[in-house]
């Protein structure tokens, strides 16, 4: 089992292994759908990869500009987030996945996310993923494509689909 920093969150409850939750994981599996393809089996092992949190309305789960490296799997409540490009702010709530692009590329966070009702969330950290990678490498690169799925179709996602608010002239850049 994996060495991992319950310190993550501070201030807030450290819930355990999501392996400790997999009933309820299960229960919500379908609403996951960064897990849309992976069998029972699949989740079962990549549930002692996960830690969860549960955290109190009004708590920031990351800040613009903070240092990255991980995943958080929204399992109850809801959450914000705010960025500058997007006028609206959007909510996300349970079976999203938020900061698959921190997971891989381990650079700052470019928005900030605050619950917005009492939330419990799992986390995957870069760490986590590496010996995933190497205890479990089929699921840890079925993994990875389904990241790289996720950000390959907000990559091909209109500046308007995504709700953008582009300066005039921008659109011939893309």
């Amino acid at each position: 089992m994996l060495n991992f920093d319950k310190n993550l969150y501070r201030n807030i409850s450290y819930l355990g292994c999501a392996g400790e939750y997999l009933d309820e994981i299960i229960e919500n599996i379908d609403q996951v759908t960064l897990l849309q393809t992976f069998s029972l089996e699949e989740v079962k092992v990549l549930c002692h990869y996960l830690h969860c949190y549960a955290a109190p309305r009004g708590y920031f789960l990351f800040e613009e500009g903070q240092q990255a490296d991980h995943l958080i799997l929204i399992l109850s409540g809801s959450v914000s987030i705010a960025d500058k490009t997007i006028e609206d702010k959007l909510e996300f709530s349970i079976g999203a996945t938020l900061g698959e692009s921190a997971l891989v590329d381990q650079q700052p966070w470019n928005a900030s996310c605050i619950t917005i009702a009492p939330t419990d969330f799992a986390v995957l950290t870069r760490q986590a993923l590496n010996e995933m990678l190497v205890n479990h490498a089929r699921l840890g690169n079925k993994l990875l494509l389904a990241l790289m799925q996720k950000m390959a179709l907000r990559l091909r996602q209109s500046p308007v689909e995504l709700g953008l608010q582009l300066p005039i002239g921008a659109l011939k850049l893309l």
